[in-house]
This record gives structure tokens, sequence and C-alpha cells, in this order.
């Protein structure tokens, strides 16, 4: 019994390494794309590194001279050098215009206020509030990075004060002396300001939601294809094809039912997709927890205006069509089901490498040549579409759809005639095992 059971387990392995089919799926995916993903997220965190120099915007309104003293110690000034980061007092009476200087300039990527009580404060033995709007105008990792100096130079304006109060305040509590501010940061995100909602929150939750939206894509993407494949490859594999073809209808209406139907399914998941994703964007906003009103007012400056919603399901649309018309020319040069799936497998791996990739450079630098690259390709359009929509951006998405809009209009065509023609019951790509021994 044991042997019987141990004889079958080797067949069944030897079965998977012989058939690259298989295999492609278990172990080509993680070696390729783990390392590859890596790669891209330590390219994106050295680039970073690289340009640290940031400039933080001041905003002093102490009556007294404990902010200003503090300000030009040494000790300040050294630590702010080390960690790259310059720090310029800005010419305005109140927050509302220090912030509109701010977001005015690009060079700035955060505001530090000192309130005008703040030296009396602290000679009472009181804590100080100090105030922070950090301005996050993309999801570049490179601009979040920067955005973060201001916790950099707060950290280092208290480290300075608490040396200063050893000399000028007394006998004080070490509690106090240790810990003499309170920090309260908020989040600025494309001019919405996000009061108390701290800046590691606020990308913690954007980047969940994005990589959840580019999965979805992707996974409806993927799930389309594979239904279209199948269909064309189980009737060529059941030899249904051949009898469908001898029908007396011509092949261009033949071909374009099919993609008829692939389009009704297209829109069915497109439609499917949008309605979820609206349900997802407003879920939040329901909480009742301290908590959930965070989240909420959150999801409330992330919101994607209705023509960003008719963008990206015009996206996800034309995509799908594009796709489909591209996987059933490409079923046909399978065997059977099995093949069909494989086949597919060595075009998606490729392009969404590449997705992944571009991904990071659309948040990191906008449109540029890769990102425009890859708005161009019917597969990965919607991937990267999703990120300049939550930025804001909507000319290179716009531009995309018309692009892509022709180049759908060509595929379908050209399935059309390659229907139209005799390769499509003579044509064959074999997938071979290797053989034992």
């Amino acid at each position: 019994m044991t042997r019987m059971f141990l004889q079958m387990v080797k067949k069944e392995i030897m079965e998977i390494v012989r058939d690259p089919r298989l295999l492609l799926g278990m172990i080509l995916v993680p070696i390729i794309l783990l390392p590859v993903m890596g790669l891209a997220i330590r390219g994106a965190i050295e680039s970073t590194a690289e340009q640290r120099q940031t400039m933080v915007a001041l905003l002093n309104l102490d009556q007294g001279h404990l902010a200003e003293e503090v300000l030009g110690t040494e000790v300040f000034s050294t630590k702010l050098a080390e960690a790259g980061v310059t720090l310029r007092e800005v010419e305005a009476s109140n927050l509302e215009e220090a912030l509109t200087v701010v977001l005015s300039n690009s060079s700035y990527s955060s505001l530090l206020i000192i309130p005008e009580d703040f030296t009396q404060s602290l000679l009472n033995h009181n804590k100080a509030e100090v105030k922070a709007y950090v301005t996050i105008r993309s999801m570049s990792p490179t601009k979040i990075a920067q955005s973060l100096a201001v916790e950099i130079v707060m950290e280092a304006f208290e480290q300075s004060l608490t040396e200063l109060l050893l000399h000028e305040a007394g006998e004080v509590e070490p509690e106090f002396l240790m810990n003499p501010l309170t920090s309260n940061l908020s989040t600025v995100y494309r001019g919405k300001i996000l009061e108390g909602v701290r800046p590691s929150v606020f990308i913690g939750m954007v980047t969940s939601q994005l990589f959840a939206l580019v999965f979805a894509m992707v996974i409806l993407l993927v799930l389309a294809s594979q239904l279209v494949a199948t269909s064309v490859a189980s009737e060529k594999e059941q030899k249904t094809l051949e009898t469908l073809l001898t029908l007396p209808v011509s092949r261009t209406t033949i071909i374009v039912g099919k993609l008829a139907g692939a389009l009704l399914v297209s829109i069915v998941g497109a439609i499917g997709f949008m309605v979820g994703l609206s349900f997802y964007m407003s879920s939040v906003m329901y909480m009742s927890s301290p908590q959930g009103l965070e989240a909420a007012y959150i999801a409330a400056a992330l919101s994607i205006p209705m023509e960003g919603y008719l963008l990206l399901g015009g996206s996800l649309s034309l995509s799908l069509i594009a796709s489909l018309s591209v996987v059933v020319v490409l079923a046909a040069f399978a065997e059977d089901v099995r093949s069909a799936q494989s086949l597919l497998s060595f075009v998606f791996i490729p392009v969404f490498i590449v997705a992944f990739i571009a991904s990071f450079a659309a948040m990191e630098s906008g449109a540029n040549l890769l990102t425009w690259g890859m708005l161009a390709i019917p597969f990965t359009n919607p991937v990267i579409s999703i990120i300049f929509i939550l930025n804001g951006e909507y000319l290179p998405v716009t531009i995309s759809l018309a692009v892509l809009l022709v180049e759908t209009l060509a595929l379908i065509y050209l399935a059309t005639k390659f229907y139209s023609s005799e390769k499509v019951l003579l044509v064959r790509l074999r997938l071979k095992r290797r053989k034992e021994g």
C-alpha cells in the first residue's frame, strides 16, 4: 500500500516536472516576478535616499524669545544639515496665508507653525503645542519621503529646546523637561486640509487602496482573458470550431459574434468593477469610531470625481475589448485548453512585470516614456490610469483612451481577417514536454 502510494506521488511529480505548461506558473512566475518587484521597490528607495534635500516652511508667531533662541542654536542647525533639511521662514501673519505660500511653491514639503503663546506656556511649565502641515502632492515615494522631513525638524527642535530649558526654566519636572512639546501633525493632499490626520496614516491607507485597485483590475483582465481563451481552445479541441466555420454564415459574422459576446462579458465585468469600486471608496464614510472617522476623513479627500470614474470605466472597457481581441487570436494557436492557458501565461507574465515597474515610474515622475508606453498597451492601461486618476492627472488618461480606441478597432479588424482565412484551422503552437532519460 505504502509503496503504491509513493509510486503514485513519484508519477505525479514527474508529470509536473516534464510538463513546462504546469511548471511555468509554479516556478518561473515567483522566480521572475518577485525579484523584479524587489528591484523596483529598492530602486524607488535608493532614488529617495539620493534626493534627501528638502525644504520646510516656518511660521514663527511666538511673542517671546524661546523659539528664536532654539532656532538659532548650533545643535539645531547641525541636526538639520545632517538630515538634508532646509528651514525657511515665510512672510505670513496666519495659517491661511502661510499655507497659500507653501501650496503655491512646490519646493516646500511642509509647514511648521510655532504659536503665539509658545514661550509663555513653557515658562509656566506647560507643554507648548507645535503644529505641522505636511503637503503630499503625489504618491511619489520621493515626494512622500520629503514630506515627512518636518518630523525630523520637530524632533531636532524638541531636543534643542530641552537643552535650552535646562538653563532657563529653573526647577522643572523631569517628565516636562523630556517632553516639553505637544506635536500636532496634519496632512494637506491636493489642496485639501486633513486636520489631525498624520501623514503616515494617510500614506498607509492610500498605498493599500492603490494596490487593492490595481490587483482587482489585473484579476478582472486575467479572468476575462482566460474565459475567452478557454472557449476558443475548447471549440478547437473538440473540433466544433471546424463545424462552426463550415456553416452557411460568413466568418466575419462568426468572429464579430464572438467578440460581441466577449464585449458583453467585458461590459458586465467593467460595470461590476466600477460598482464595487464606488462601494469600496464610500464604505468607510459611515464608520463611527475615532479610527473610522479618521478613515472617513481620508476617504473624502481621496474620493474620485465623476469624470475620474468615467475615464477609468472607459479605460477598463476598451482594455478588455482590445485584450480579448488579442486573446481570441492567440487561443486559435493552441491545441487544447491547457495549451491556451500556458500561451496566455507567456504573454501576461512579461507584460505585468513591466506594468509593475511602470506603476512605480508613474508614481515617481508622472508621465514619462515608460508610462506612455504602458498606457498604449491594452493589458496595462488600467493599471497605470488608476495612478494618474488618483493623482488628479486626467490629461494622460484622456489621450491614452483615444490611442486605445484606435488600437481596439485595429485589433478587432485583424481578428476578423484572421478568422476569415484558413489559417485559423491550420495554425498550431506546440509546447512540448521534455522527454525522459
